[in-house]
């Protein structure tokens, strides 16, 4: 009757803690690995001119919100109306990312619905979509006046999420400068174009078969069960691009993965590696029904009594003379 009573609800609790956990997890839902890191360095042309070249250099001074955005987009046109209206308050500099679209297409479904706009980067190959990590749109960066990203907004900006998520960040940006003075920027060269010592490779045979090797090795983000190589999905082609180009580069198989982990985590990696919050996720539930059921076996035996011990040699007299009477007639 002690403590040891209270041990099945209590590992019951643990269990059923750790598979409500499980559970509210959202599988599609990737973590966001540029948060605190410069925008990567990129030059790509304005949506309305082709002959206007913007930088990364353009998007420093104020605190932004980059929208990736694109006229395909159904979900776009959920949040379009809080865009507009943040422009036509002033609230806040918007630029947008025009991602997989033409510039027709773009233009016209601009001229339809609105342009919110401070200025637009035309990303139609998703040169800068994957250099920052975007998995689908509309997602929306929050870079503060040095050109560091603070924060992703994944989905559509509802008055909602603007009143409850992102009006909260730029409050905080805001404070922010007024108590620190603007730091200096410094360019680092991390997963830099020019980081790879070896040649160019020349060998076609060679390029396909690397190309085919490493993208096998990592996973779409879109449809997330299969890989870049097997997945047909706008994206997926994209990145399988980008993997032939740094595999053309002289990148070696390794500095591939690299580059793609750097932007998107662990998770690109078909097969990635033990994390200690992965293995207590998904080993503690085992372990606590592993060792509930060993406290079950134990307790079990333990609570078996032999019969033989529970009399006493008066009880054992008595019961022999009982046996020993013989039957009365009825």
């Amino acid at each position: 009757m002690g403590w040891s009573r209270f041990i099945p609800a209590g590992a019951f609790v643990i269990l059923v803690v750790f598979l409500g956990i499980g559970l509210t997890r959202d599988p599609s839902l990737i973590p966001t690995e540029m948060i605190d890191r410069d925008m990567p360095v990129f030059e790509l042309t304005e949506l309305y001119d082709e002959g206007e070249t913007l930088t990364d250099a353009d998007l420093i001074g104020e605190v932004a919100l980059v929208n990736v955005f694109g006229s395909w987009c159904v979900a776009c046109l959920q949040e379009h109306p809080t865009l507009m209206q943040l422009n036509q308050d002033d609230t806040v500099r918007i630029i947008g990312v025009n991602w997989r679209d033409t510039r027709e297409d773009a233009i016209n479904w601009l001229q339809r619905h609105g342009d919110p706009y401070d200025t637009i980067i035309f990303d139609g190959a998703s040169d800068l979509a994957i250099e920052i990590g975007v998995t689908g749109a509309p997602e929306t960066f929050i870079i503060d006046r040095t050109g560091r990203i603070r924060f992703k907004q994944i989905g559509p900006i509802t008055p909602d999420v603007w009143r409850r998520t992102i009006r909260p960040v730029l409050d905080a940006l805001a404070a922010e400068e007024l108590t620190t003075p603007a730091p200096i920027r410094v360019e680092t060269p991390v997963m830099s174009d020019t980081t790879s010592p070896q040649a160019a490779l020349t060998d076609l045979n060679e390029i396909e078969a690397r190309t085919e090797a490493v993208s096998k090795t990592l996973r779409c983000v879109v449809c997330q069960n299969q890989s870049i190589y097997d997945s047909n999905a706008p994206l997926a082609l994209d990145m399988r691009r980008l993997v032939r180009k740094r595999v053309e580069a002289g990148d070696t198989d390794e500095e591939v993965r690299a580059y793609l982990r750097y932007r998107y985590g662990d998770y690109v990696l078909m097969s990635p590696p033990l994390q200690l919050n992965t293995i207590l996720l998904w080993g503690a539930p085992l372990v606590l029904i592993l060792v509930g059921g060993i406290w079950f076996f134990v307790r079990g035996r333990g609570a078996v009594m032999p019969p033989d011990e529970t009399l006493s040699d008066a009880d054992r007299e008595r019961i022999a003379a009982a046996l020993a009477e013989p039957e009365r007639e009825p």
